[in-house]
């Protein structure tokens, strides 16, 4: 991982706004589910932040 992403992952754990059921863990996913990981995100409004 370069810097700038252990940063963002790093904000996105220690935002205390965001609950963690808007969160998709997805470092049990491979490369190649990408396509699946963002649909998940795009069509699931539990992520989607209101």
């Amino acid at each position: 991982m370069k810097e700038r992403s252990v940063i963002l992952l790093d904000e996105f754990e220690s935002n205390l706004d965001l609950k963690v059921d808007n969160k998709l863990y997805t470092n049990h996913f491979t490369e190649e589910q990408l396509p699946e990981i963002i649909s998940e995100i795009i069509n699931n409004e539990k992520y989607r932040l209101k």
